[in-house]
């Protein structure tokens, strides 16, 4: 892993998996070398940085690896499909688990109120694990069709103007719910 915690050899098993497949590192305009750690270059995977452009990069991708916040919903909104990662200091994941009680970590679970897209979170974002997910959905057309309508599901429930706004309304009344695992079936209000 590298200092901000994002695992680098996922990358290593699946390049290994899938020769004909390419493989890039996709990052915003505050990306650098230096935050990739052990990455780039040794990792041989290019850095390319993007302003604004997230949607095109993830159209372009058969598939994509996230880390967690706004870029799991826009990822979602795309119907890529995908896996999350998240790790940080474990003081702040223990604090942030103590303080925020909802069952998943990615917004499109918490706004589908179930799993869609695997989550590697913390100690759970082993490499193998990571890879190994990635590759069974990379095989297996069926269940990369299936996130697909998963996917569009959720986007569906959003509506069209104001999706964000919803959104972030409908993952408010989560955290901030007296009983979030009873909720853990709502729906977004279309």
């Amino acid at each position: 892993s590298s200092p901000d915690g994002f695992p680098a050899k996922p990358f290593d098993r699946l390049r290994g998996d899938h020769p004909h497949r390419g493989f890039r590192l996709v990052g915003h305009r505050h990306f650098t070398p230096g935050r990739l750690g052990t990455l780039q270059p040794s990792h041989g995977l290019p850095l390319i940085r993007i302003c604004n452009r997230a949607y095109d990069v993830l159209e372009a991708c058969d598939f994509a690896l996230v880390t967690s916040g706004t870029a799991t919903l826009e990822t979602a909104i795309t119907a890529r499909p995908f896996v999350i990662l998240y790790k940080t200091a474990a003081s702040t994941y223990f604090l942030g688990r103590r303080l925020i009680r909802i069952p998943y970590i990615g917004l499109v679970n918490v706004l589908a109120g179930r799993t869609i897209v695997q989550e590697f979170i913390q100690h759970a974002a082993e490499p193998e694990k990571i890879a190994a997910a990635v590759s069974a959905l990379l095989l297996n057309a069926g269940a990369r069709q299936e996130m697909m309508r998963e996917l569009e599901r959720v986007k569906h429930s959003l509506g069209e103007g104001g999706a964000a706004d919803r959104a972030a309304e409908s993952v408010l009344s989560l955290i901030f719910s007296p009983n979030p695992e009873a909720q853990t079936n709502r729906r977004p209000r279309p």
